[in-house]
């Protein structure tokens, strides 16, 4: 025994021609179920069609599932003017119905008229819908008059919503079912070429398909219409929470979501994304001079607490002077930016602050070697940057004595140039010393110095005069830096 209609229709081919409104009338004419769905967008078109639909609605339900309203009616022409044309661009075959949304046809005929021919107009829509019988039957009737298909819909109007009670199900006494008939009637006799359907039980939607000569689309209405028709976030399982009876999820597009974009936020935080497979390539010969112009030139060094220990003077002093490094501190810092241009008399003031007596000798040489021990991640990034093709220099404030001392060490061997605030009479952050530092460096593009300092006032002075300057942080955040400026330097 065979079945009286036709095998469900799978995707459309590439071929197919677009759907009318004839084919709507001979699809109900031979039992072939009508398939219309809801889009929004481009994408979401493009899939509707692949996936072979009849019709796809431009529904005021946007306002809830694409704007985040809590009703319909917040909706504007407008808004589904742009939604509209969206879909047009993804969905050439389907028949393309845009919903005339709440305030845009009430008010009278001519308001109807306007709306719609604009919604044609701006998004190439081939019909519009629109809510409710009563008032809304002239209004269908004006714009089918005006040349525009006009889809009608009936039971559950969401944008009467409040006057009907609420969002809830319709035509559940005779006298309401009685009523949802004859407005189908006058949507019908009015020139509507379709019917929307919604939220009615089963044998008035099979009454009311019944006794329309054009197609019934249901929704919450029913397997006995001509067609249904699904919110897509309902469908898809986009949206969570509550949704009415008559939906079911085809599918957990939100879990589904969720999961790809944990996923995502996770490779981005542990750095596995992108891979090397995402990263586009330069010519090597062209990665080289891309580096070369942008590599500094030189490289200049602060001294203190960026190559040295932090704050290294202090223990040595106060363990020559048999005292805690507490008690010394205070005295030792006092002066220490007036020793830094002239050591005369620094150190006999703060013996004397300090009230002990001891070989100023002994505590330049105990104060010189201590701040001229390197930190170890600081020599590893001199030794790697001295067989780089940069030139490395020190600008320091620090004595005459510190910078006679750094000469006969081999830290003294890194650098091409050494400009020492003792030895000039000048000082950081003083203008005057970074363009002595220009001078000292044979004048090059000041761009093309990078100077590197654990003083902000100092790092503001340099690019001041135009000087690439970074603040020190650590030896792995200058590495960085560099890598930046193309200094091929290891992590």
């Amino acid at each position: 025994m065979s079945s009286g209609s036709k095998a469900p229709s799978g995707p459309r081919s590439a071929d197919a021609r677009p759907v009318t409104l004839a084919t709507l009338a001979r699809m109900k004419a031979a039992g072939e179920p009508i398939v219309m769905v809801t889009a929004y967008d481009f994408p979401s078109a493009a899939l509707a069609e692949e996936a072979g639909v009849d019709v796809i609605l431009v529904g005021d339900s946007a306002a809830n599932c694409v704007l985040g309203y809590t009703s319909t009616v917040s909706i504007g022409l407008d808004e589904l003017i742009v939604f509209g044309a969206a879909v047009r661009r993804g969905a050439a075959t389907p028949l393309l119905v845009v919903d005339m949304p709440f305030g845009s046809y009430e008010a009278s005929d001519e308001r109807a008229v306007a709306s719609a021919q604009r919604i044609i107009r701006e998004t190439g829509a081939d019909a519009v819908k629109l809510e409710g019988a009563g008032t809304s039957v002239s209004r269908a009737r004006a714009i089918a008059d005006a040349g525009i298909a006009v889809m009608g819909h009936i039971g559950l109007t969401p944008q009467s919503a409040s006057a009907l009670g609420g969002l809830k199900a319709q035509g559940r006494t005779a006298d309401a079912a009685a009523r949802l008939l004859r407005g189908a009637a006058e949507l019908e006799h009015a020139g509507c070429f379709s019917l929307v359907i919604e939220a009615v039980p089963d044998p008035v939607a099979c009454a009311a398909t019944a006794a329309s000569g054009i197609p019934v689309i249901g929704i919450g209405a029913g397997a006995a219409t001509d067609g249904q028709v699904l919110v897509w976030h309902d469908l898809l399982g986009v949206t969570d929470g509550r949704v009415a009876k008559f939906v079911k999820r085809f599918a957990d597009v939100r879990s589904e979501t969720a999961r790809g974009l944990n996923a995502y936020a996770r490779d981005v935080r542990a750095r596995t994304f992108p891979g090397p497979e995402h990263a586009y390539a330069m010519p090597a010969g062209e990665l080289e001079r891309f580096d070369a112009a942008r590599r500094p030139e030189w490289v200049v060094f602060d001294f203190g607490n960026v190559l040295s220990r932090p704050d290294a003077g202090p223990p040595a002093v106060a363990a020559l002077l048999g005292m805690d490094e507490s008690d010394v501190a205070p005295a030792y810092w006092r002066g220490r930016a007036g020793y830094d241009l002239n050591d005369e008399g620094y150190w006999p003031g703060m013996l004397a602050e300090l009230g002990v007596d001891a070989s100023i000798p002994e505590l330049v040489r105990a104060d010189n070697d201590a701040w001229l021990e390197l930190q170890p991640e600081s020599a590893a990034l001199l030794d790697e940057l001295a067989a780089k093709p940069v030139r490395l220099a020190l600008l320091s404030n620090a004595a005459s004595s510190f910078a006679a001392d750094l000469r006969e060490t081999p830290a003294g061997d890194y650098f091409t140039e050494l400009i020492v605030s003792g030895d000039v009479g000048m000082a950081k952050p003083d203008e005057r010393i970074f363009s002595l530092l220009l001078s000292r460096l044979g004048d090059p593009d000041p761009g093309r110095v990078l100077f590197v300092d654990d003083k902000h006032d100092n790092v503001d002075a340099a690019r001041a005069a135009g000087i690439d300057a970074i603040l020190w942080t650590s030896a792995a955040d200058a590495r960085q830096a560099l890598r930046a400026r193309g200094v091929a330097v290891g992590a």
